[in-house]
């Protein structure tokens, strides 16, 4: 039978030009920005967390009352407050995401968001956020604003200057909403190094916060001038500095007794609690856990010490070596000769 011609081997078909041109290539690692990188690190998770900064906005609907009542609590917390000019169309209560997206873009864990309609009239809503999610809110109808320019005596204060906060009224500590609200407005208000402060050096300003009954809290704003002691106030002032000597078991020696003087430079206006949406306890739990101490001291290595003379010195532990058995190096000269030992020359006789 006549043998059938052999199969010519197939070549695997390779694609054209174009096909190839077209075909998808792995894609590459992006190269970050070293801004950006920067950036980021800036707003990662530290153990020393960043000064807390303030974001002010308002809705599409707000008075003129509210939107200075904004600019008033920019201008008490700068550097660390922004405020954005366009209006935005957000509701925290009904759907806090747009105020999440915001403060998250902002690098803010502080927000302030002014609205005015028919039911809710020149509201401000004040809250916070942790791991960019609303923790609490407390919307407040704002009533009988003054400003700062509508006060006779123009007394301002320096640009990082710390306030003094104070709380009057029982109602901050036996009520739990406004327990909260303390803390928010002390959030809100609190300069960051009032802590650093050294106790002889007197702040500049004061803001007390006074509650009235039915969920008021009226906020007042001072200017604090310190001067000598006149002659209306020198028997409170004696026996202030009596009292404080027999305190401390000194004489009445010393700087005495300073007459300080509270002069009102606003804003001045009265807030009235209306709604609030404050976290669980879980929540709260989680966002006001700390890490420990010692977290900030660097772990003790073993076996290193630090010397201001000869600084870093270690220690190494090895154990012990059996020299016998050690490969060392073999000096030509203490080698012994292998084959058999020559004999001891006997001495020649003397002639």
């Amino acid at each position: 039978m006549p043998k059938k011609p052999r199969a010519a081997a197939t070549r695997p078909s390779q694609p054209s030009a174009r096909v190839a041109k077209n075909a998808k290539k792995a894609p590459k690692a992006k190269r970050v920005i070293p801004r950006v990188k920067r950036a980021l690190d800036k707003r990662a998770p530290k153990l020393e967390e960043n000064p807390k900064t303030l974001l002010a906005m308002h809705g599409t609907k707000c008075s003129a009352d509210v939107k200075a009542m904004l600019g008033a609590l920019v201008q008490l917390r700068k550097p660390l407050a922004h405020q954005l000019g366009r209006p935005n169309q957000a509701r925290p209560f009904e759907d806090p995401t747009s105020v999440e997206f915001l403060t998250q873009k902002n690098d803010a864990t502080l927000f302030a968001f002014g609205s005015h309609s028919k039911k809710r009239p020149h509201c401000l809503v004040l809250g916070r956020t942790y791991d960019h999610h609303v923790l609490d809110m407390a919307e407040f109808l704002v009533s009988g604003l003054k400003q700062t320019k509508e006060f006779e005596d123009k007394a301002g204060f320096r640009l990082n200057s710390a306030p003094a906060l104070i709380f009057i009224g029982a109602d901050f500590e036996h009520k739990p909403d406004l327990q909260v609200v303390k803390n928010l407005l002390q959030d809100h208000f609190h300069a960051p190094g009032m802590e650093l402060l050294p106790s002889r050096l007197p702040a500049e300003r004061v803001l007390v916060f006074t509650a009235h009954g039915d969920s008021i809290v009226s906020m007042r704003h001072y200017a604090i001038a310190v001067g000598s002691i006149d002659a209306d106030n020198v028997v409170m002032a004696a026996a202030a500095a009596a009292a404080a000597a027999k305190e401390k078991g000194v004489g009445l020696g010393g700087e005495g007794t300073r007459h300080v003087s509270l002069t009102e430079i606003g804003p001045r206006c009265d807030l009235k609690l209306n709604r609030t949406r404050f976290a669980d306890d879980d929540l709260r739990k989680d966002a006001l856990k700390r890490p420990k101490s010692s977290a900030a001291v660097p772990t003790k290595v073993k076996n290193v010490t630090h010397t201001a003379l000869l600084g870093k010195r270690g220690k190494l532990r090895i154990e012990r070596q059996d020299l016998h058995q050690a490969a060392l190096k073999k000096v030509k000269a203490l080698k012994t000769k292998k084959g058999k030992p020559e004999k001891p020359q006997k001495p020649k006789p003397a002639e």
